[in-house]
């Protein structure tokens, strides 16, 4: 869910209104991809976060920066 909000917001809100939240974004996507590829049971994400994560990334490398 949050990687969905974080789609609208960069498709709706102006690209220096997200900049001070990109570290944060950034740093959550890695922790999601970092803890999915340890293959820990107890700590993995579910594969809906997973996926909502790399189609983020999707719409971040598709979209036009301005």
């Amino acid at each position: 869910m949050t990687f969905r909000v974080l789609s609208v917001l960069r498709i709706r809100v102006d690209d220096s209104a997200l900049r001070s939240f990109w570290p944060v974004i950034l740093t959550q996507m890695i922790t999601v991809l970092e803890t999915a590829s340890e293959n820990e049971e107890k700590r993995a994400p579910s594969k809906e976060l997973i996926l909502a994560v790399i189609k983020f990334l999707d719409i971040m490398t598709i979209l036009p920066s301005e």
